[in-house]
């Protein structure tokens, strides 16, 4: 591997750290977050699609909780989840573009100057995101 090959590698790992860093201004981070998160959706579609079926909440048990810990019912909290979901899809996809976009240009880049120049880009880019 030359010189040159090895920095387009770690220039590359590093953007996948910036562009996890940057997904967290709009999530919280760890796998069993994520997990709530998909989760959660998944229920708030499944309440949306019955209805609203305030008599069995309790079968929606992250709806329910989030009724039991905001107040509210169970229609606010759907519709509240399913709101945050389409908020994260459009941050997501905007992170995700950049990401993917920074490490194409490191991969066509062919000085490490330019591996350089493509990373602050990227840094440029994705502190520019709206929180």
């Amino acid at each position: 591997m030359t010189t040159l090959d090895e920095r387009k590698a770690a220039a590359k790992l590093h953007i996948d750290v910036l562009a996890e860093l940057s997904r967290q201004r709009f999530i919280s981070p760890g796998a069993g977050q994520v997990a709530t998160y998909q989760e959660k959706a998944e229920q708030a579609v499944d309440f949306v699609a019955a209805g609203y079926p305030e008599a069995d909440i309790a079968n929606y048990p992250f709806i329910h909780a989030e009724v039991q810990a905001l107040g509210g019912n169970g229609r606010q909290a759907a519709d509240g989840i399913l709101v945050a979901r389409s908020l994260w899809i459009m941050a997501g996809a905007a992170v995700e573009r950049i990401r993917l976009g920074a490490k194409k240009a490191v991969m066509d880049c062919t000085t490490e100057e330019e591996v350089q120049l493509a990373v602050h880009g990227a840094i440029a880019a994705l502190r520019a995101l709206p929180l």
